[in-house]
């Protein structure tokens, strides 16, 4: 399916249930790789890191 924007990507992953978003502070250095690397190894969720702190956010991406 192609999608308008990476917005109207992530509103369907929201939507499907498939987007966890995590909104309390992730260390950029490691935790965050190994938070998703965990995840990736179990297909789980892609997670969306929002937290304030950070001056950017992140989306991860599922291969497969």
């Amino acid at each position: 399916m192609a999608y308008k924007s990476l917005r109207d990507f992530i509103e369907q992953l929201e939507a499907d249930g498939d987007l966890v978003p995590i909104t309390r502070p992730v260390s950029t250095h490691l935790e965050m790789t190994e938070i998703q690397r965990r995840l990736l190894a179990k297909k789980g969720p892609r997670l969306a890191l929002t937290h304030k702190r950070l001056s950017l956010r992140i989306c991860s991406r599922r291969s497969g």
